[in-house]
């Protein structure tokens, strides 16, 4: 399995996979859910989305330089996580997390899909 992302367009960069505690996809609804009179509930659905929570941790200086630059992009990306064949287009959302024990790297992000 491999995690590619990069910015829509662009050369693919390979990325290491996350970390398996520091992978979650979670899917959101888009859409609303109001009561009726009677008491039922009405849902109007639009879609759903995926939104990944990503930490990579033990990185070198030179994982940890190509990651944070992709991870930093405010422009549409193209991301393909490590659990599946498909690609999606995604934004970063949040801040980016980023923290060092003086031996070696990590990253905290989370990507919405558009």
């Amino acid at each position: 399995m491999t995690t590619k992302l990069y910015a829509s367009g662009k050369a693919e960069v390979i990325v290491r996979e996350p970390d398996a505690d520091g992978f979650q996809r979670s899917v959101v609804s888009l859409g609303s859910s109001v009561r009726a009179l009677d008491g039922t509930l009405r849902q109007h659905y639009l879609s759903a989305k995926y939104i990944w929570s990503l930490k990579w941790s033990g990185l070198s200086s030179a994982e940890y330089a190509t990651l944070l630059a992709e991870v930093e992009r405010t422009v549409l990306m193209t991301f393909k996580p490590p659990d599946t064949t498909t690609t999606y287009q995604v934004l970063r959302t949040g801040n980016v997390e980023t923290a060092s024990d003086g031996f070696s790297y990590s990253i905290i992000a989370v990507l919405e899909q558009a």
